[in-house]
């Protein structure tokens, strides 16, 4: 009797068994089963219902993220600006959600660093948007991410997301249909778009007494205004009479009148212009992106160097100095064709090279100390001027350097100084930009040169008065 109730126990057994197998058979074949998706390897993985999901609230951005995702400790939150970070390492998928309290400006910058103008977004209407949090949104994409820029004035929050890896994962796409900004009214005076902005007026200034020189800047407005997103990267040059106004990539021709520069037309060059150079023959030189750099002016331009990282031309047009931030420079001579390498050895690194008539001017940097060694034509070292020897005690970054009749005029734009040098090495006077130029903001100077009269010829990029961009100005520093 009990080995008859065991074989049905044990038949019965069997045939359960048999069903849950074939169950389980079916299930792998298929893929499908309720409430779980099973692949070949027989691990499940949770259905969009089953997901779990967390958020992180923060105070100018919420984001709901799903267990896909790893939530970064390096997230955090103030009431300036929310900072989110969520990826999926295994995928190589990291994605950074900003919302900040921010400028126009800000909004703007980055805009053009992807190639898309503001104004054509705000006002034009011509740039495709998507909708993301309750803002509007417009995409770029550069090697390393692609990106979404929204801005919205009444609460002047700047709110950006970046997504290194795939971005069209379906994963991303969940990720930004689940954010949330938290737009509030923003009650202090709002900064313009650049286009509604008042344009740059420098603050009004006296001469200044340098030993015995008496140094005037004067101002030299321009009838047309070129509003730049990038502080420090405009470049001026005179040559035949002409001024030349290098702004975010484009060239522009100036004529001197009644005290300040007429706009006469836009030079072209078939790249994006980085330097330009005039020399004492009226010649027009423009240096690209590692090069190329090519004397104007001809039916063909000519070009001299076909690759160089940085160049400073001499006033002849005969020679130059490349570098780039090793401690080694090339000299070329353009009459003989030739090049020579040469190792400048009291630094470890340039950040400039300046040439000048009869004087070449090295801003390098020797551990943790700046040096600017002057040397003549021969290479033959002058001086070096270094912290100690400035009366501020401080000499950061050397971005222009010129040669006057009495000596040399050095800008620090890193400090905001010019430091004017006797021939005998004397340093005669130290004076800021704001004493001298009448800047207002965050002034940089990385453009000089020459002209006929002796006076250096300065190109400022200064942030305008509203913050609503910045503008290249021009003066002439005369009397040394």
């Amino acid at each position: 009797m009990r080995k008859k109730v065991y074989a049905a126990w044990i038949l019965a057994i069997i045939m359960v068994m048999s069903g849950v197998l074939c169950a389980q058979a079916e299930t792998v074949s298929t893929g499908k089963t309720h409430g779980s998706k099973v692949n070949t390897t027989g691990e499940t993985t949770p259905t969009e219902a089953e997901k779990q999901f967390e958020e992180a609230e923060q105070i100018h951005v919420t984001v709901r993220y799903s267990s896909d995702w790893e939530y970064s400790e390096y997230s955090y939150s103030s009431d300036y600006g929310s900072y989110v970070e969520l990826s999926i390492p295994d995928d190589g998928i990291y994605v950074r959600i900003n919302a900040s309290i921010n400028t126009p400006l800000d909004y703007a910058s980055e805009l053009y660093d992807f190639g898309i103008n503001a104004y054509d977004v705000i006002v034009e209407d011509s740039c495709e948007t998507v909708s993301i949090g309750g803002m509007e949104f417009v995409q770029g994409e550069n090697d390393y991410y692609k990106a979404f820029f929204g801005y919205d004035q009444e609460s002047a929050m700047y709110a950006k997301i970046m997504v290194y890896g795939d971005p069209e994962d379906p994963r991303v796409t969940e990720l930004i249909d689940n954010v949330t900004f938290h737009k509030k009214e923003y009650t202090k005076t709002k900064t313009p778009w650049y286009w509604d902005g008042e344009v740059y007026v420098p603050k009004d200034t006296e001469p200044v007494q340098v030993g015995n020189f008496t140094v005037e800047a004067e101002y030299l407005p321009i009838d047309t205004v070129y509003p730049t997103f990038n502080n420090g990267y405009s470049k001026v040059a005179k040559s035949g009479g002409w001024y030349y106004v290098l702004t975010d990539g484009d060239v522009s021709e100036y004529s001197d009148e009644d005290g300040g520069l007429a706009y006469e037309g836009d030079v072209y060059f078939d790249f994006d212009v980085e330097n330009i150079f005039g020399d004492e023959d009226g010649n027009l030189y423009a240096l690209g992106n590692c090069g190329p750099l090519v004397r104007w002016g001809t039916e063909e331009d000519e070009v001299l160097l076909n690759y160089c990282v940085m160049v400073s031309l001499h006033p002849s047009g005969k020679k130059a100095v490349g570098w780039s931030y090793s401690n080694s420079i090339t000299e070329y001579d353009f009459e003989t064709g030739t090049n020579k390498e040469r190792v400048i050895d009291p630094v470890e690194g340039i950040n400039s090279v300046s040439v000048t008539k009869d004087y070449q001017a090295v801003c390098g940097y020797k551990e943790s100390e700046t040096l600017l060694n002057i040397y003549d034509n021969n290479w033959n070292e002058v001086m070096t001027i270094s912290s100690t020897d400035t009366e501020s005690g401080m000499l950061e970054g050397v971005s222009a350097f010129e040669q006057t009749q009495n000596g040399w005029v050095i800008f620090d734009s890193w400090m905001e100084n010019v430091i004017f040098v006797g021939f005998d090495g004397a340093i005669l006077k130290e004076v800021s930009y704001e004493e001298l130029f009448g800047t207002l903001n965050w002034p940089y100077v990385n453009g000089t040169c020459m002209d006929e009269e002796g006076n250096v010829i300065v190109a400022i990029t200064d942030q305008r008065e509203d913050n609503s961009c910045y503008e290249t100005i021009i003066f002439k520093l005369k009397g040394f």
